[in-house]
C-alpha cells in the first residue's frame, strides 16, 4: 500500500544523517546488482504565461528488501535574467 508524504511530513520521519546512511545502503545493493533506480525525467508543459514553464518530475527504486519509492514533483519554472545573468527560479 503506497504512502504519501509531504515534504513537513518527509522531514519529520528521517534525519539528514539518517537519509545519507540510507542512501549509502542503497548504492551499495546497487552495485551488487540488489537494486535498480530510474532517473529523473523532466517533463515540460508550456503554460499560459510565456516566461513560465510548467515542469512534471519523476524518479523511482527499489531494494531487493522489499522497499520501493516513487517521488513526483510538480513545479512552475521560469528564467529570468537578473543582474545581467538569466537564472533558473
Amino acid at each position: 500500500m503506497p504512502i504519501f508524504l509531504t515534504n513537513e511530513q518527509q522531514a519529520a520521519c528521517i534525519t539528514a544523517r539518517e537519509a545519507v546512511d540510507v542512501m549509502a545502503e542503497g548504492c551499495k545493493q546497487f552495485s551488487l546488482g540488489d537494486a535498480i533506480r530510474r532517473p529523473r525525467i523532466d517533463n515540460y508543459l508550456p503554460t499560459s504565461r510565456t516566461s513560465e514553464r510548467f515542469c512534471f518530475s519523476s524518479m523511482e527504486g527499489g531494494i531487493r528488501s522489499g522497499y520501493y519509492a516513487l517521488r513526483i514533483k510538480p513545479d512552475i519554472l521560469s528564467w529570468p535574467v537578473v543582474n545581467a545573468l538569466r537564472r533558473r527560479i
